[in-house]
């Protein structure tokens, strides 16, 4: 299956020749976080719902933790 982001990126490339910019590296790597989620275990899982509150750079959300367990909530393979 390609992802969205893996097509931009490829597209990026294509075009340009150069690397993806992080923010789709980011983007990538959120979307493999997402599809694996079910598979970490519990106390990798605590850990990035935890890490996801200190991140230094970002625009801040709002009530962060229980939207990105929502994400992860209406993703959930079935």
């Amino acid at each position: 299956m390609t992802l969205p982001a893996q097509i931009l990126e490829r597209q990026m490339r294509e075009k340009s020749g150069s690397p993806a910019p992080d923010e789709l590296i980011l983007q990538q790597l959120g979307t493999a976080v997402l599809l694996c989620w079910p598979e970490l275990p519990i106390k990798a899982q605590e850990r990035i719902l935890e890490q996801s509150k200190d991140m230094m750079g970002s625009t801040p959300i709002v009530d962060a933790r229980r939207q990105i367990v929502g994400l992860l909530m209406r993703h959930e393979r079935k």
